[in-house]
């Protein structure tokens, strides 16, 4: 059985977020991706707008080398396991 240690995590919104801090927390290294530098630039400094995620995490983990977070899909030459957690858009049908 292959053993994964690294999680990317596309989408780091209100799912995607507390699943990049709790599969960090577990022992994954993990990168936190999103297609909005502004969104990567205010997690590198610890921000969020998710009540639950606490800014001493965030920081801790990403200075502990256990998450980082990017707008550039990494191409890692290891297994990992890829998380997509993004919107999924709408009609008027629903």
């Amino acid at each position: 059985m292959k053993t994964f240690k690294n999680v990317i995590v596309v989408g780091q919104g209100y799912v995607g977020l507390p699943l990049s801090v709790n599969a960090a927390k577990a022992g994954y290294k993990v990168y936190g991706f999103d297609i909005s530098n502004e969104k990567i630039e205010q997690l590198k400094k610890g921000n969020s707008d998710s009540p639950e995620i606490k800014k001493n995490d965030l920081l801790q983990l990403q200075k502990k080398g256990k998450i980082e977070f990017t707008s550039t899909i990494p191409n890692l030459h290891v297994q990992a396991i890829i998380v997509i957690a993004v919107p999924t858009p709408l009609d008027s049908n629903r």
